[in-house]
């Protein structure tokens, strides 16, 4: 069972964003604009993983096994996280969490007078993240500015028992309330139930102005990946991302189009390539066997191979090496070789 971290690192518009992944997950559509929004930057990172048995990989950070808590937390360890929730049962609403609002939804398929709760929460450790991520969670604002002392808090339809149970006295909301209209922006025209609309992309500016960066939870094919949205660079993520990559021993591959809508076929073969080359190596240095051949068993050996022993030869490739290049630009690569993918179809960018 082998699984792969893949990052994509480009500028990108709010007022142009590409798509997502296919038949997953949809922008919000934006309200019209008179002029280009500003260049900000973004980080994508996924996995995929091959499992015994399947026909094909399986994509996405928790299907490929990759703890998304520890990755957000390797990234900004030193940094402030906060965890948005825009809709929570109100039963499930964190004892510890700020800025709490309480909404009735009227939806298809959502009983009447159904109560749920968005609401705020400070990160001091992963099992934090992992929490809020449980609760409903899927954007996490990095070091939001401070509210201003005293600002008014402007609750979105408050009543006085929305559950049943002990009454709670909730902490007064972290973000700004310019932040917190960001967000609900980003967040508050969902429609619920299966679609596939989750984030407006307009929003993401407003966010940035009151924060340093904002995670988002996109969909790939099978299970979530993070998408980290930035003024500046995240140069320093990527070198971060690799050590996690590392201490978790996970091979990393930079693509040239974001994971969710790639295709991974050039990087499993060259990361096969790069497995069986560590495998060969192993075994030539494994004892005295590889080095100590007598001159017997040199005597009409192919010019191809080494003879190791009585019945068994290590074969030498004569290219060693294969860089892995999903693009030179954001085109798709479809493989008619390949045995990664149910179907040749190309996925939409």
């Amino acid at each position: 069972m082998t699984a792969i971290i893949g990052y994509f690192h480009r500028d990108f518009q709010t007022s142009f964003p590409r798509k997502l992944c296919r038949r997953r997950e949809r922008w919000i559509e934006s309200p019209p604009v008179d002029s280009p929004s500003p260049l900000i930057h973004r980080l994508v990172i996924s996995a995929a993983i091959r499992k015994e048995g399947l026909k094909r990989p399986l994509y996405g950070l928790q299907e490929a096994n990759v703890s998304i808590e520890s990755l957000i937390w390797s990234l900004f360890e030193n940094e402030k996280i906060c965890a948005w929730t825009e809709e929570t049962p109100s039963s499930l609403t964190p004892i510890d969490a700020s800025g709490v609002e309480y909404f009735e939804v009227s939806r298809p398929g959502v009983p009447l007078r159904t109560w749920f709760s968005r609401w705020e929460l400070e990160c001091a450790r992963p099992t934090d993240i992992n929490r809020a991520i449980q609760l409903g969670s899927d954007v996490f604002v990095i070091n939001p500015k401070e509210r201003p002392e005293g600002e008014t808090v402007f609750p979105a339809m408050p009543i006085e028992t929305p559950y049943e149970g002990p009454e709670i006295v909730f902490k007064d909301p972290i973000f700004p309330e310019k932040l917190r209209e960001g967000l609900f922006f980003l967040t508050g025209h969902r429609e619920g139930g299966d679609s596939m609309e989750r984030y407006l992309p307009a929003a993401i500016d407003d966010i940035l102005e009151q924060a340093e960066a904002v995670v988002l939870f996109h969909a790939d094919r099978d299970s979530d990946c993070l998408a980290i949205y930035a003024k500046t660079e995240l140069l320093d993520s990527i070198e971060k991302l690799k050590q996690f990559a590392e201490a978790e021993d996970f091979p990393i591959s930079e693509f040239e189009v974001p994971p969710m809508v790639a295709r991974w076929d050039r990087v499993w073969r060259a990361h096969q390539h790069n497995t069986d080359d560590d495998e060969d190596s192993s075994e030539d240095s494994e004892g005295d066997t590889a080095t100590a051949i007598s001159q017997e068993s040199k005597v009409g050996v192919d010019s191809d191979t080494v003879q190791v022993s009585d019945d068994e030869s290590v074969f030498v490739e004569s290219n060693s090496s294969d860089t892995v290049q999903v693009s030179d630009d954001e085109s798709v690569f479809v493989e008619s070789d390949s045995s990664d993918e149910a179907s040749t179809e190309a996925p939409e960018i």
